[in-house]
């Protein structure tokens, strides 16, 4: 699997189709079948209680997962997610930023392309928070 994009290309290309997430989100590493982006956790993500939202992680989720695949197909923006689980393992801490570990499996089945495992963890820590199936 090769790459079509640099992460500097690739986080211009986003701020640029997709500006809803400007500065939201932060690519640390890329490389062929793997993406790893970030996300600052800001007061709007939170629940009572201290802890990140399920739909910030998803949110998480999903945009890497459309990192992970832009940097494999190329200039496509209207590549969507049409299926996705999510098990929660453990709550992430309100103060902490949050790591999408995104790996892609592509298989295209048609003009189809499918892709899997995605893992968030805190910053720091081992553990996972949740584990993912598109």
């Amino acid at each position: 699997m090769k790459l079509q994009f640099s992460i500097s290309e690739l986080s211009s290309y986003l701020d640029e189709i997709f500006p809803q997430v400007v500065d939201q989100y932060r690519i640390v590493e890329l490389q062929p079948g793997f993406a790893r982006v970030a996300q600052n956790v800001k007061t709007e993500n939170l629940r009572p209680g201290g802890t990140v939202s399920g739909p910030a992680i998803f949110a998480l989720i999903d945009i890497g997962m459309y990192i992970l695949l832009l940097a494999h197909i190329g200039k496509e923006p209207l590549a969507v997610t049409t299926n996705c689980s999510i098990d929660f393992l453990q709550k992430p801490n309100a103060n902490e930023e949050i790591i999408a570990d995104c790996k892609l499996k592509i298989r295209k089945y048609s003009r189809f392309w499918r892709g899997s495992n995605k893992t968030i963890s805190r910053r720091g820590f081992i553990s996972k928070i949740l584990h993912n199936i598109f």
